[in-house]
This record gives C-alpha cells, sequence and structure tokens, in this order.
C-alpha cells in the first residue's frame, strides 16, 4: 500500500490538522468537488481511491467523497471504508457524496457508512450532481442513467449544489484550525 505524505501548512506552529480528502468517481464530477475542497483548505492532500490505496494513518481528519451510483458508493471507496474502518473511527471524519436522486441521501448513507462512522462524523453532505459524460459506463449502466436523470429532472435541476459544497468547506476550514 503506497502512504500519501500529508501536506503540512504551519499556520501557527503545529495548529493545523493534516487533512485527506480521500475520493473516486468515473465521470470527473466527484474528483472537481474534491479538487474545490482542496482548495479551501490548506493542509488537505487529495488521493484518488481509483488510482492509488493510501492509509489513513497520518492524517488528522478524513474526508471520503463518492459518487452513487443505483444507491451504491464507488467500490474503491466502500472498500476503504471497510479496510480502514477502525482507524477512521478515531479520526474526524466527513463524507461528502455527488448524486443526482437527492431524496435518497438519507437512505444511501444508512446503507453504505458504517453506524460506527454516521455516529461519529461531523458533516455528511450530498453535493447534487451532474451527468456529463457517460462514457466510462457500461451499456447497461448508461441506459439506467439517462432514465434515471430523465426521472429526476422532473423533480428538481440537475446540478451541482455549489453552495452545499462551500457549506461543507466552511465546516473543514474550522476543523482545520482548530487542532
Amino acid at each position: 500500500m503506497g502512504v500519501l505524505t500529508p501536506t503540512y501548512f504551519d499556520k501557527e506552529k503545529g495548529n493545523t490538522m493534516k487533512i485527506l480528502i480521500a475520493y473516486a468517481g468515473k465521470t470527473g464530477v466527484t474528483e472537481r468537488c474534491a479538487k474545490q475542497l482542496a482548495k479551501e483548505c490548506t493542509t488537505a492532500t487529495l488521493a484518488n481511491l481509483n488510482e492509488k490505496q493510501v492509509s489513513p494513518e497520518n492524517f488528522d481528519l478524513i474526508v471520503v467523497g463518492s459518487p452513487v451510483y443505483s444507491h451504491k458508493l464507488e467500490p474503491s471507496v466502500k472498500y476503504f471504508i471497510k479496510d480502514n474502518e477502525k482507524s477512521l473511527q478515531e479520526k474526524q471524519f466527513a463524507v461528502f457524496v455527488t448524486m443526482v436522486e437527492e431524496d435518497t441521501f438519507d437512505k444511501v448513507i444508512a446503507h453504505e457508512i458504517p453506524e460506527s462512522l454516521r455516529q461519529r462524523a461531523f458533516a455528511m453532505q450530498q453535493f447534487g450532481g451532474e451527468v456529463n459524460d457517460l462514457t466510462s459506463f457500461g451499456w447497461h449502466d448508461r441506459l439506467v442513467a439517462k432514465a434515471m436523470v430523465k426521472l429526476e429532472s422532473k423533480k428538481h435541476p440537475i446540478a451541482l449544489r455549489l453552495e452545499a459544497l462551500l457549506d461543507f468547506a466552511k465546516i473543514l476550514k474550522e476543523k482545520e484550525v482548530k487542532k
């Protein structure tokens, strides 16, 4: 397992937290959100879980980000949570998801995030979603995604909710300087 070295930014001699933003996705939407969060937090280290394994051990605060497909987290995110559940219980923990079916957020979190982590999480948020590039999906998943977008677009706009992302970033910034 490759271990990432945390990014440090010493505001007042160690008063900042080392933040890991571990994420994965297929279309780039979750990655854009993770990168925006990293820009907002000066001590954040990004890790795309589809490209590398990472240990949360060297970090004080762990943010996990995933798209939701068919009410499930990206498999590499699910494995990261399962493999590191004990360690994550000892850290400050937050989760964000990108999803088009916004009204299923609570159900997805209850099913996909272990109870022990849900209880410890200081933030859990959904940022809405976009469907731009389905080329990484198989034919069946493309068909399901298109039908779901058609149905959901009758309920609400299909878009990222920037205000939710910025609210989440604000919470992270507050945690970042309170070690």
